[in-house]
């Protein structure tokens, strides 16, 4: 099957989405040949070819069209820690 990640979904979101659990991003990376990145960007308007699931929770989302979504607008726009930040509890 195909489905056509949203926007800020992350490879995470799709792995809970169509399988239940993160610990199939390995299996969309290995069904995806053309997805060399889980960078969240890399997913829109990307197709991502996926084997349908027998978990309850997971058939439910594909019914209702459920989708999850925690892609942080944090990791696409380069914030990072600068010389305020202090490792000190002083």
């Amino acid at each position: 099957m195909i489905i056509k990640p949203r926007k800020d979904q992350t490879i995470f979101d799709m792995a809970v989405q169509l399988y239940g659990s993160v610990d199939y991003v390995y299996k969309i990376l290995a069904d995806n040949p053309g997805l060399e990145n889980i960078h969240p960007t890399n997913l829109v308007g990307y197709n991502l070819v996926y084997s349908l699931s027998n978990d309850a929770d997971v058939l439910y989302f594909v019914k209702k069209q459920i989708s999850i979504t925690t892609g942080l607008p944090v990791l696409s726009t380069g914030y990072s820690f600068d010389d305020s930040f202090a490792l000190s509890f002083d």
